[in-house]
Parts: C-alpha cells; sequence; structure tokens
C-alpha cells in the first residue's frame, strides 16, 4: 500500500515547485541572470528563460537589463497576509508601545512550518538596528522569540521541529545539542521568559515572553538590544514589568476576540 506522504508527493505540480524554487533563488541572490539561474539550478538557458520570462510577464519578476530580481508584488501579498492575521491587528499596537518606553527594538514573532517568523517589529529612541527584515524566517532555537514559543510546544512537537529543520549555528553561543535545548526551554517556562544571548547576532541579547489563546501558545513577543545594557538587574526589575504588561494585555484581547 502506498503511504499518503509518497501518494501527495507523486501529485505535486513539479513545473509550480521549480517556479518557486526559482523565487527563492531570487530572493537569496538578489538578482541573477539567465545564466546564472540554469547552472545554479542545473536547467538549461533555454528552460531558465522561459521561466523568468512567465515570472515577470505575471509580475512578480522585474527584469533590469541581463539580471532578474523579485518584484514588489510580494510585497502586496504579503502584506495583505498579516493584516488578516488577528494577532497582528491586536499586538501591533503594544509592539510600538514597548519600543518607546523601552527605547529598543522590540517585536512580535509566530510560528509557521517549525521556523521563527518575525510579523513585526518598532524601533525605539536608543535601539540598536539589527537588519532582519519583516517576514524574516529563521531557526527557533536562535532567537528569543523562537525560545519563547517551543518552550510551550509539547516535547514530541519540538523534537519534530528539531528532525526537521535540525540545530544549526548561527554563532557560537547557540545551542546546538538536543538535550541541551529541552534543559533550556525548561528554564524558559519555569522563569517566564525567554533569553538570547548572542546566539544570533554578537553583542544583542534579547527577552521574549510568550502570548497565549487559552493554554496554546501562538506567538511571542521581545524587547532586543545592546549586551552591555540588558543586565540581569535591569531584566528583572525593569524589563519584564513592561513586558509582562503588554503580554497580559494582548492575551486578554486574544480572549476575547
Amino acid at each position: 500500500m502506498v503511504s499518503t506522504d509518497k501518494r501527495s508527493s507523486s501529485r505535486r505540480i513539479k513545473s509550480l515547485e521549480r517556479g518557486l524554487e526559482i523565487v527563492d533563488c531570487l530572493r537569496e541572490a538578489g538578482e541573477l541572470t539567465v545564466s546564472d539561474l540554469a547552472a545554479q539550478k542545473d536547467m538549461p538557458t533555454s528552460t531558465a528563460h522561459i521561466y523568468l520570462k512567465t515570472l515577470s510577464d505575471l509580475g512578480y519578476v522585474l527584469q533590469d537589463g541581463s539580471s532578474y530580481r523579485l518584484g514588489l508584488k510580494f510585497l502586496q501579498h504579503g502584506g495583505q497576509v498579516r493584516q488578516q492575521t488577528k494577532l497582528y491587528q491586536i499586538a501591533r499596537v503594544e509592539i510600538d508601545t514597548l519600543a518607546e518606553v523601552t527605547g529598543e527594538v522590540s517585536a512580535l514573532g509566530v510560528s509557521e512550518n517549525g521556523k521563527r517568523v518575525l510579523l513585526y517589529k518598532s524601533e525605539g529612541s536608543e535601539a540598536v538596528y539589527d537588519n532582519p527584515p519583516i517576514g524574516e524566517y529563521t531557526h527557533m532555537h536562535w532567537t528569543a522569540l523562537g525560545k519563547a514559543i517551543l518552550a510551550h510546544l509539547p516535547r514530541d512537537e519540538i523534537d519534530r521541529i528539531i528532525d526537521r529543520h535540525g540545530l544549526p549555528l548561527g554563532t557560537q553561543q547557540t545551542i546546538d545539542d538536543r538535550e541541551e535545548l529541552h534543559e533550556e526551554l525548561s528554564v524558559t517556562v519555569e522563569r517566564g521568559y525567554a533569553i538570547e544571548d548572542e546566539e544570533r547576532w554578537t553583542g544583542i541579547r534579547s527577552v521574549a515572553v510568550p502570548l497565549l489563546d487559552g493554554t496554546d501558545v501562538v506567538g511571542s513577543i521581545s524587547v532586543s538590544g545592546p549586551k552591555r545594557r540588558f543586565e540581569r538587574e535591569w531584566i528583572e526589575t525593569e524589563l519584564l514589568e513592561h513586558l509582562t504588561r503588554s503580554k497580559n494585555v494582548i492575551d486578554v484581547r486574544l480572549a476575547h476576540q
């Protein structure tokens, strides 16, 4: 008997799959020529040209001389998807407030397909710009936002995420051992917040708390900044008060909308 996964895989539209792979190539590279794309995807230049021309005709890719790059039509789709997300609508004002009262970078994250997605961020007056774009997908264990979510998932679900994406290093400080990560997540639950200590960016520390809809974790919010300003005493005596207030406001609104 053929498994469901094998049946699903055999029924995938290969040309659509290849087209989306090309979109990913363009996103990672910034821009590519037909020859560059053909070499990367090991396809004839004529085939690469057909894909790029089709995407261009549909408005998803722009041609600049001999090079092609993604167009802003993707921003239209992404912006509309985010606008329709209840958590974004509810949390956006609180993220702006956190940035204002702390002076640092505040952010809203969610989990999708086992990755942390940056749904929104706001920069305070003292913020150190850390450059990740809205919509960025990254490994959950690299960030405080991701760890705050992971800590409130069942262990078997955490293990499935690890099996799927691994535990690659972001920096030399990143946890890359399964059991060590589980221990860190247990500590996170006990103390009520997650810490990212130079695990994504050298010199940057971040603190995050989970957002709950009933008992289900639906996302997390964080404040990030230079490690020298994020000393434990300030985190526990001041920052957590701001994070907890925003978390409570968002949780209550989630429960009543």
